[in-house]
C-alpha cells in the first residue's frame, strides 16, 4: 500500500471517497463541501442523523456535484479527549470501511483536525493506524486470495508535505513492523517452531548487521540452562536460545528479553481445550523483540 500526501483542498479533490472528521457537538468546518452536497451535511446535523460521536459515520453521495464521488463524515468524539491514540483508531476504522466498500484508493482529510499535535506526529499516528487497521492474516489463503480486496493507495491532505511525509514514513515502518509481529504470532506452532523463530532472527540479523548467536540443546546443556531445557523436554522440537547483539555508540545499553515458548501447553498441568487456540501465542514476547 502506498501513502501519498497532497496540499489540495478537500472540496476540490478528485477521489472515489473523501473522509472528513468532525468533533462531537461542533459545527462542520467546511461550508464549501456542504454547498457542493446541497446542504446534506448541515441537514444531517439538524436532524441529528450525525452528531460527531466517536466512530459515528454518515455517508453522502455527491451525485456528480463534486469531484469526490462520496463523502464519509466520521465522528471524532469530544475534542478535549482526542489524542494520537484516537487518531490511530479512527484512521484504521475508516481504512476498513474503505476496504469493505471494495475501494482500491481513497483520500483522508483527518490530519486537518485542530488539535495540539504537530503535522509529523499526526501523520505518524495516521499511518500507524491505517497500516495496522488494514492488517489481514493471509498466509494460508489459496483459492480465494485473489478475491480479497486490498487498498492500494491512501492520499492524505495536509498543509505541510515535508513534515507529513516524515511522519508517514515512520508510521508506515512501525505499522508494518507490528503487522510482521502479528504474522509471527498468528502462525501455528506446527510451523512456528523454535528453529523457525531462530531462522527468522538469523534473517534479520544478516539484513540489519546484528551479531547473532543461537544456542541449541548441546550448548544449553553445557551452560546448564536446565529450566529452559526442562520446558522443552516434552517436545520433539529442539529448544533454542537466540541472542542478537548490536553495538551503537550510545553510552546507555538496553536489553530486550522476549519469552519465546512456541506452544504453551501448560506442562504436566495441561491447559483445558478452550485455551488450545491461544497456546501458540506464548511466543509473542520474542516476536515483539524481533520486530
Amino acid at each position: 500500500m502506498k501513502l501519498v500526501s497532497k496540499t489540495d483542498k478537500p472540496e476540490n479533490i478528485k477521489t472515489e471517497l473523501l473522509i472528513v472528521g468532525c468533533f462531537e457537538k461542533e459545527k462542520f468546518t467546511n461550508p464549501l463541501i456542504d454547498k457542493k452536497l446541497k446542504g446534506a451535511i448541515s441537514k444531517a446535523f439538524k436532524e441529528k442523523k450525525f452528531e460527531g460521536e466517536f466512530k459515528q459515520v454518515y455517508s453522502v453521495s455527491s451525485l456528480g456535484n463534486a469531484n469526490f464521488e462520496k463523502l464519509l463524515l466520521v465522528g471524532l468524539g469530544k475534542k478535549k479527549e482526542f489524542d494520537l491514540e484516537k487518531l490511530r483508531k479512527i484512521s484504521g476504522f475508516t481504512a476498513k470501511i474503505a476496504r469493505d466498500n471494495k475501494l482500491l484508493k481513497y483520500t483522508s482529510n483527518l490530519l486537518s483536525v485542530d488539535v495540539k499535535y504537530s503535522s509529523d506526529e499526526k501523520s505518524q499516528a495516521f499511518a500507524e493506524g491505517t497500516v495496522m487497521g488494514l492488517y489481514q492474516f493471509l498466509k494460508y489463503k489459496t483459492q480465494e486470495k485473489n478475491k480479497i480486496n486490498e487498498i492500494k493507495e491512501v492520499t492524505v491532505l495536509t498543509n505541510d508535505v515535508n513534515k507529513t511525509n516524515k511522519g508517514l514514513k515512520k508510521g508506515e515502518l512501525l505499522g508494518n513492523t507490528t503487522n510482521y509481529v502479528r504474522d509471527l504470532v498468528n502462525t501455528p506452532a506446527c510451523e512456528a517452531t523454535p528453529t523457525y523463530l531462530a531462522n527468522e532472527a538469523k534473517k534479520w540479523a544478516k539484513k540489519e548487521g546484528f551479531k547473532i548467536t543461537v544456542f541449541g540443546k548441546k550448548e544449553l546443556e553445557k551452560k546448564k540452562m536446565n529450566a529452559l531445557l526442562g520446558v522443552g523436554k516434552g517436545s520433539s522440537q529442539e529448544s533454542k536460545l537466540v541472542v542478537m547483539e548490536t553495538n551503537p555508540k550510545a553510552k546507555k545499553k538496553i536489553a530486550l528479553v522476549g519469552k519465546g515458548i512456541t506452544f504453551d501447553s501448560g506442562g504436566l498441568d495441561i491447559k483445558p481445550a478452550s485455551y488450545m487456540l491461544d497456546m501458540k501465542s506464548d511466543m509473542a514476547g520474542s516476536a515483539a523483540v524481533l520486530g
